[in-house]
């Protein structure tokens, strides 16, 4: 009886102390499961917060973009790179990048009024691009076709004339048709 007295008070004791663990082990692990949830619902959040600003599918796989060239002011444009211009029948075509791809962008052929008297006579031009605040960082590239009859000198099947586009390394040779 000596001897079972100190072994019930030892395994009572032993059996407080493991539920105390327990206990402390269940609330550890609930506050785990806690943390991890928050985290993985703030990593979700971030996410989509990212997202928002990556460039978008139907805005990068765009085809060519049509617009019509006419006189007026030049006038500011965003950024923009012409990597290409050629002339096909009474149409200019042009491959440009630019950063962005979240918005869609908008774009303006503006040609002067005025021409050099030199043969053949010569009008400058300018694309005007506009970028509604895209603060999207993608490089975007897309052709752009350019009806630019309204720019020839005499609108007359061979009447032949230059342009000089800003932005664009060498002279556009047209000739009206």
């Amino acid at each position: 009886m000596k001897l079972f007295i100190p072994i019930a008070l030892t395994t009572l004791l032993f059996s407080c102390s493991n539920s105390k663990e327990a206990a402390n082990t269940t609330n550890t692990t609930v506050d785990e499961k806690k943390e991890q949830v928050d985290a993985t619902y703030n990593d979700a959040k971030n996410e989509i917060e990212e997202k928002k600003d990556e460039p978008t599918t139907d805005l990068m796989t765009q085809k060519s973009i049509e617009i019509k060239a006419h006189f007026g002011e030049f006038a500011e444009s965003d950024p923009i790179t012409i990597q290409s211009a050629m002339v096909s029948g009474n149409t200019l075509i042009l491959t440009v990048s630019y950063s962005g791809g979240c918005k869609e962008h908008s774009f303006d052929m503006v040609g002067s009024q005025f021409v050099a008297k030199s043969l053949p006579p010569i009008r400058q031009l300018k694309l005007i691009h506009k970028n509604n605040d895209d603060k999207c960082k993608a490089i975007v590239t897309k052709t752009i076709s350019v009806d630019i009859r309204e720019m020839a000198d005499r609108q007359e099947s061979g009447s032949e004339i230059v342009f000089n586009l800003q932005g664009y390394e060498g002279r556009i040779n047209y000739k009206y048709q």
